[in-house]
């Protein structure tokens, strides 16, 4: 076999019929244990895909046009990030019987502090002319002390073959370059599809941004590493009540950011609740619009409600309490204008300070946002609400459990069956 399986072929062939954006498509894949561990003690490299699913990555990494790794990965694995393990291909007439190389994508490197050794097998590859030229992203220290250094590796590495892709400097919270900035940075330079295969922090970032993620490809391979193993998100106990679920033979489906996006789903629920019961205003996306391959919109990244007459702070905090049921929010008001009444409101559920980044709005209504996204905001002359994550989520529920019950009795099974809520789930902060 010379060309990708079907099920990969149907799954990304709908990145080239993707609309305008300011970001590549991204798949972020890899292996892990039941446990949730993609590598051993120390971040030690561990065998948890097999024969198979290694050429299966192999055959994805020829349908995008970069390949991203943080720079643990590139410092613990050494790796080529090439299509080594697949089957040579036919000569090509056109190039009188000369060699027909697979695509390779771009080698990307995350590496605020260019620790990438210049004696890599990336850039070895690239020297001996059997691989592209790698892109170390980065960010120039601000402080003076540190710049000495980083001058004189950014030396090292590019008079090794690489190009350093330099962001704005920070400063950036945890010391990490936000995902936003990366990928609006890679757009920039032309990838317009991303293949994110590790390490723990780069999983883990792009998760907790998954708004960026377009598609996840996961191989579970039927072994515990345990406790020591490093996890790109959950520890074992928190892993407790999926591996019951597991082992007692009951399937988890999490739709997550897609109940987001579509319409009908939670940001337009809490859309309803934002316009309250009159028709005061209309709802549009508030960027991202998606789209079937019938042309048919699916559904968009968060939601911004403009009344026709602005409304006062004080009325919408009300309707927001009384659509959550919550009794407190947080609210933090514009510095410039405390009193500004709203005319627009940018909504996104769960976690919305990425998705609001650039977005121009009276208030931001989310369940949570950083400490300095708000700060910023609010200089900004913007209100921000703020819910709790699964505040702003779990009033839906009583919504998509009729959803539910409509669709599977439609598809006509023949066994019986019951949507039923949790009585138990609740946000795990109070108010004391």
């Amino acid at each position: 076999m010379t060309a990708p399986p079907e099920f990969l072929t149907k799954l990304l062939d709908r990145y080239n019929e993707s609309g305008s954006q300011s970001r590549p498509n991204v798949t972020l894949t890899f292996a892990q244990s039941l446990d949730a561990k993609i590598a051993g003690k120390g971040g030690k490299q561990l065998i948890l895909s097999g024969k198979e699913s290694m050429i299966m990555t192999h055959w994805m990494r020829t349908m995008h046009d970069g390949i991203l790794v943080g720079i643990g990965t590139a410092l613990n694995d050494d790796p080529q990030l090439n299509t080594r393990l697949l089957p040579p291909r036919e000569p090509n007439p056109s190039l009188n019987g000369h060699n027909n190389p697979y695509h390779l994508p771009r080698p990307i490197i995350l590496d605020m502090a260019l620790r990438l050794s210049p004696q890599c097998k990336l850039l070895k590859n690239y020297s001996d002319g059997r691989g592209r030229r790698p892109w170390v992203v980065c960010a120039e220290p601000t402080a003076d002390d540190d710049k000495v250094d980083w001058l004189a590796r950014r030396k090292a590495l590019e008079g090794a073959g690489a190009r350093t892709v330099v962001l704005a400097p920070g400063p950036y919270a945890d010391g990490l370059i936000p995902i936003s900035d990366v990928l609006e940075s890679l757009h920039a330079l032309g990838i317009r599809s991303l293949m994110v295969e590790g390490g723990a922090q780069v999983i883990r970032s792009f998760f907790q941004g998954a708004k960026f993620v377009n598609t996840v490809i996961v191989t579970v391979a039927p072994t515990f590493v345990g406790e020591d193993g490093v996890s790109y998100n959950a520890s074992l106990a928190e892993m407790a009540s999926l591996l019951r679920c597991a082992a007692s033979g009951i399937s988890v489906f999490c739709p997550h950011t897609a109940l987001d996006c579509t319409w009908g789903g939670i940001n337009d629920w809490l859309a309803e609740g934002v316009l309250g019961t009159n028709d005061v205003g209309f709802v549009s996306p508030l960027e991202g619009e998606k789209f079937s391959r019938n042309g048919e919109s699916e559904g968009a990244l968060g939601r911004m409600v403009t009344f026709r007459t602005p409304i006062p702070m004080d009325v919408l905090e009300k309707r927001i309490k009384e659509h959550l049921k919550l009794p407190q929010i947080q609210v933090g008001y514009s510095a410039v204008e405390p009193s500004k009444p709203v005319k627009t409101v940018a909504i996104c559920a769960g976690s919305g300070g990425s998705v609001f980044k650039g977005k121009t709005a009276d208030v931001y209504f989310t369940g949570e946002m950083q400490h300095h996204e708000v700060l910023a905001a609010v200089a900004a002359d913007t209100h921000v609400i703020l819910c709790g994550h699964t505040n702003t989520e779990r009033g839906y529920l009583p919504t998509l459990a009729t959803k539910l019950d409509s669709q599977l009795r439609t598809a006509a099974f023949s066994e019986t069956f019951d949507v039923v809520i949790s009585e138990t789930d609740k946000h795990p902060l109070q108010f004391v």
